[in-house]
C-alpha cells in the first residue's frame, strides 16, 4: 500500500469534498488498491452505523479507478436503500445491492447437522450450514472437543473446509458432494507418508 495522502482517517474527515475528489481523481489509482484502509474504514463505519440488516461489505472499484462502498442486504430491503451511487458516505459514494441468486446447483439449503466423517480411522463430527452463499462450518473431534476449522466455502453443489493439521496424512482441504439421496460424499487426499514418517 502506498503511503499516499492523507496522514490519517481524522485528517480524511477534515478535507473538503472537494478536496476529497482531487485526492481520488489525481493521487490514488483505485487499481493498484493506493490508500485501501481509507475505504475501508469509511465502509465499517458505514455498516457500524447503519439501521439497516446489512449481510456483507466490500470495496468496489468505479471506472477510472473510483473507489465504492458495496453494501449487501437481503433482498427484500433493497428497495428501501438509496439507489446505486446516490448516497455519498465520508467521502465515497455507496453501492447498495443484494446478492444474485445462487446458481442452480446451490438452490438447496445445505444444513448438515453431526455428520460422521472418518479421516484415516479417526471420525469426526461436522456440523454446516450456508446462510447466503456463505458457509459456517463446525468439526468435533470423537471427544467432542472444537477443531479449527478454516476456508469454510460452497463447493460444486457442496461446500469444503479446510482441517489444519488434523491429520498428518491427510490433506487439510475437505470436500463433501451431495450424493443424490440425501447423503454426502467426502473427498480428501492422502499423503504418501515419506520414510521417516513412516518409521516414527
Amino acid at each position: 500500500m502506498n503511503r499516499l495522502p492523507p496522514e490519517s482517517y481524522d485528517a480524511w474527515l477534515a478535507l473538503s469534498e472537494s478536496e476529497q475528489e482531487h485526492i481520488k481523481d489525481n493521487l490514488w489509482d483505485g487499481y493498484n488498491r493506493d490508500r485501501i484502509d481509507i475505504p475501508l474504514t469509511a465502509l465499517a463505519r458505514l455498516i457500524s452505523t447503519s439501521d439497516r440488516t446489512i449481510i456483507d461489505g466490500a470495496i468496489g472499484t468505479y471506472h477510472c479507478g473510483e473507489y465504492l462502498l458495496h453494501v449487501y442486504v437481503p433482498e427484500d430491503s433493497l428497495a428501501s436503500c438509496p439507489k446505486p451511487l446516490e448516497q455519498r458516505f465520508e467521502g465515497f459514494r455507496v453501492y447498495w445491492m443484494c446478492y444474485s441468486y445462487p446458481e442452480d446447483h446451490y438452490f438447496h439449503d445445505i444444513d448438515v447437522s453431526n455428520l460422521k466423517l472418518d479421516i484415516l480411522g479417526n471420525t469426526i463430527s461436522v456440523n454446516a450450514k450456508r446462510v447466503d452463499l456463505r458457509m459456517y462450518v463446525d468439526a468435533f473431534d470423537p471427544n467432542g472437543r472444537p477443531l479449527i476449522v478454516t476456508h469454510p466455502r460452497l463447493y460444486d453443489g457442496g461446500f469444503s473446509f479446510d482441517l489444519p493439521g488434523f491429520n498428518r496424512f491427510a490433506d487439510d482441504t475437505h470436500i463433501l458432494l451431495p450424493d443424490g439421496s440425501g447423503g454426502w460424499l467426502h473427498q480428501f487426499t492422502v499423503r504418501q507418508p515419506t520414510v521417516a514418517e513412516s518409521e516414527r
